[in-house]
C-alpha cells in the first residue's frame, strides 16, 4: 500500500505520461480492469504499471528494467523489481515466480532484446496457464520503412522508430513466428496510426494491387513511389500504415525448452508449422526458407507438428 507521499508521485509520473501524449494507452487496453500480478518487460517509469493500478484498479504490479537508475527512481512504488537481462543464460527469476503472472507487458521493449525467441520462453515459464502476454513495437511493414529503404535510407537516430538501440525488427507475422517457438498463440492484434486516417474508401474497391507511398491517406508531401503487388492487398492495407502494433499473445502450451535461440533448423522449423492469422491472403513466397535447407526443414517441422499436437491433445485430457 503506497503512502500519501507515494501516491502523489506515482500521479505525478502517469499524468506527465499522458499530458506529453506517450502513455501506452494501447497495451493497457488490453489488460482486464482489476487485473492482478502484473508484469511489465522493461518498465521505465513504470508509468504504464501505475496508471493500470490507479485507472484500472489492478493489483500485484512488478517489473524488470537493465537500467538501475530507471530501477533506483521508482522501485519503492512497485511490489516487487527486477534489475536483470533475460538474454543472459544465468537471468532467472525466483521459482516462486514460475506460473504466477497473468499479464506480463512488454511495450516498445522487444525491439530492443537480443534473443526475443528465448525471453519469450521465460515469460511463458512465468506465465499462469492461459496468461497474456502484450507485445508492442514498431512495425517494419510501415510504408515509411519500405520508402525510406528503396530510396537508399535507413536513418539511426536518438529516438523513434530508427533508434539505435533497437536491434531487433518486426511484422505482425514474424513475431507471431517467434511467439509460436515460446508457446504462444495470437488472440488479437491492434495497428497503431500516427493521426487517424480515414479509411473508409477501402469498403468500395472489389481488390487492391498499387500500393502507393506515401499512402494518400496520410497527406505526407513526398514524390510518390508506386510498388505494384501480384496479389490483392486490401485485407492487409492498414498494416501498411501502422508503424507500430500490438499482440495480444494467449500462453496455450510449454515450449519444446527453455533454452537460447540455437542454429540448424531451429527457427525454420518453427516456421514452417507457425498458425498464420493472416493466411487467407495469398503467399508470394510459398516456403520462406533458404532453398538450401527447405528439405530438411520439412522433415524437422513434420516431427515438430507431430510434438506439439501430442502435447496439447494430452493437456486437453
Amino acid at each position: 500500500m503506497l503512502n500519501d507521499e507515494q501516491k502523489k508521485r506515482a500521479d505525478a509520473i502517469v499524468d506527465a505520461r499522458i499530458n506529453n501524449g506517450n502513455y501506452r494507452h494501447e497495451v493497457a487496453h488490453f489488460v482486464e480492469e482489476g487485473a492482478t500480478n502484473v508484469l511489465e518487460y522493461g518498465f521505465g517509469d513504470a508509468s504504464l504499471l501505475l496508471g493500470l493500478r490507479r485507472d484500472k484498479k489492478c493489483r500485484g504490479m512488478y517489473g524488470i528494467e537493465v537500467n538501475p537508475a530507471a530501477r533506483d527512481k521508482v522501485d519503492d512504488l512497485l511490489d516487487k523489481t527486477w534489475l536483470i537481462d533475460l538474454n543472459r543464460e544465468d537471468a532467472w527469476l525466483e521459482e516462486e515466480y514460475e506460473g504466477f503472472f497473468n499479464y506480463i507487458l512488454a511495450p516498445m521493449s522487444m525491439e530492443h532484446t537480443f534473443d526475443p525467441w528465448y525471453v519469450m520462453k521465460k515469460f511463458n515459464k512465468y506465465l499462469a496457464p492461459g496468461g497474456k502476454l502484450i507485445v508492442q513495437t514498431p512495425n517494419v511493414q510501415w510504408w515509411e520503412c519500405i520508402y525510406r529503404i528503396l530510396t537508399g535510407d535507413f536513418p539511426y537516430v536518438s529516438g523513434g522508430t530508427w533508434d539505435f538501440t533497437h536491434i531487433r525488427w518486426y511484422t505482425i507475422k514474424s513475431l507471431i513466428d517467434i511467439a509460436f517457438v515460446a508457446g504462444f498463440d495470437v488472440r488479437q492484434y491492434l495497428p497503431q496510426f500516427m493521426g487517424d486516417p480515414d479509411l473508409s474508401h477501402l469498403e468500395k474497391l472489389n481488390k487492391m494491387n498499387v500500393l502507393r507511398m506515401p499512402p494518400p491517406e496520410m497527406k505526407v508531401d513526398l514524390p510518390s513511389i508506386d510498388v505494384v503487388m501480384p496479389v490483392d492487398i486490401k485485407p492487409i492495407y492498414p498494416l501498411f500504415l501502422a508503424h507500430a502494433f500490438v499482440l495480444m499473445l494467449e500462453k496455450s502450451r510449454d515450449p519444446e525448452d527453455f533454452e537460447p535461440t540455437k542454429a540448424k533448423c531451429y527457427l525454420e522449423k518453427y516456421r514452417l508449422v507457425t498458425p498464420n492469422p493472416l493466411g487467407s491472403i495469398s503467399a508470394l513466397i510459398k516456403d520462406p526458407i533458404l532453398p538450401s535447407i527447405i528439405g530438411k526443414s520439412h522433415e524437422l517441422a513434420k516431427e515438430l507438428k507431430e510434438e506439439i499436437e501430442g502435447k496439447l491433445a494430452a493437456a486437453r485430457g
